[in-house]
């Protein structure tokens, strides 16, 4: 999968770590650099299949946060949810449980680690 987002900014969500991870540019700083007329636009090497995903929220007390098992090498889960939280429902990127980041040198790997997260649910409500 690719995926390209036209701006005059750097792109949003996971997008600039999955560059750095795959592309080995940084964006923010690469646009700054082209901003001010220091660098050219780099060409980017690629070197690593990578993705991410966002875990929604569903309403109810946050009981447990279980991180997924995924083939790929690196991996980085951040929680924006803790046990004992209340939390309601919501399919805004900006109000989800919590996230994942991962990349490997096999497509293969990051591809089915992808299709793996379309239906894994991390947070386990308790029930009231």
């Amino acid at each position: 999968m690719i995926f390209l987002e036209i701006a005059a900014r750097p792109p949003g969500a996971e997008i600039i770590r999955s560059y750095n991870t795959a592309f080995g540019i940084d964006l923010p700083i690469t646009l700054l650099e082209l901003e001010i007329g220091i660098k050219s636009i780099p060409s980017p090497r690629f070197s690593r299949g990578s993705g991410w995903a966002y875990f929604p929220r569903s309403a109810g007390v946050v009981g447990t946060l279980t991180p997924p098992v995924l083939r790929s090498e690196m991996q980085i889960v951040e929680w924006k949810v803790a046990p004992g939280d209340f939390i309601e429902r919501t399919t805004c990127g900006h109000e989800r449980s919590g996230s994942v980041c991962f990349s490997d040198n096999s497509f293969s790997v990051v591809y089915q680690d992808a299709n793996y997260l379309l239906s894994f649910d991390p947070v386990t409500l308790r029930a009231l």
